[in-house]
């Protein structure tokens, strides 16, 4: 079961993610993982890399997004992008 969730909570968090860059269906991604609160809800975190509108590729940037894809952090859109990392993602 928890693989099963592991997969989907994963999915939707890629596709929430790709849907905040400028070319979503370039988006690669990689060091995923996920954790889990004290209430159990899980954030998927990781680095996703897209294309501008030049069509080349901006570098790998760190991302958060709640496993229900409903709320998304990138690291170049949020100033207070670290402490949402570190209160989510250092333990990934």
């Amino acid at each position: 079961f928890f693989k099963l969730s592991y997969f989907v909570f994963q999915f939707i968090a890629k596709e929430a993610v790709a849907n905040q860059l400028r070319d979503p269906e370039s988006a690669q991604f990689r060091n995923i993982s996920e954790t889990a609160n004290n209430l159990g809800m899980a954030t998927v975190c990781g680095e996703v890399n897209g294309k501008n509108s030049y069509g080349g590729y901006v570098g790998y940037q760190r991302f958060v997004s709640q496993a229900d894809g409903d709320t998304v952090y990138l690291e170049n859109a949020w100033n207070t992008f670290d402490s949402v990392w570190s209160r989510h993602c250092s333990k990934a």
